[in-house]
């Protein structure tokens, strides 16, 4: 983001929420081969049972429909840097819960 890259941001900002996701996924046992089924995982086994907010589930889509069209949509446009501003701040909100849960499972 500092170096005028607002799209790679969004791109690194959605896989560190993936990957927080995919952390949640090996303690379960469960296991994908598509974003999409990572994302209901989520929203299936952490967000319906109010293990977490559902703002983190919207953060998360959010994130993913933003990757998407940074990745593979027009090239630059209105707002990009500050929907990657907002990503990167949803990141790390997200990132933290998720670290957060993870060494209170630890801890138990």
């Amino acid at each position: 983001m500092r170096e005028g890259y607002a799209r790679g941001a969004v791109n690194r900002a959605y896989y560190a929420m993936f990957y927080a996701v995919h952390a949640l996924a090996v303690i379960r046992e469960f296991s994908t081969s598509k974003h999409t089924g990572m994302i209901g995982f989520f929203d299936r086994d952490f967000i319906k049972t109010n293990i977490f907010p559902r703002e983190l589930s919207e953060m998360l889509h959010l994130a993913f429909d933003r990757r998407q069209s940074s990745d593979y949509g027009e090239l630059a446009g209105d707002g990009e840097y500050e929907d990657a501003e907002e990503t990167l701040a949803n990141a790390c909100t997200f990132v933290e819960s998720i670290e957060a849960y993870l060494k209170n499972i630890a801890a138990t």
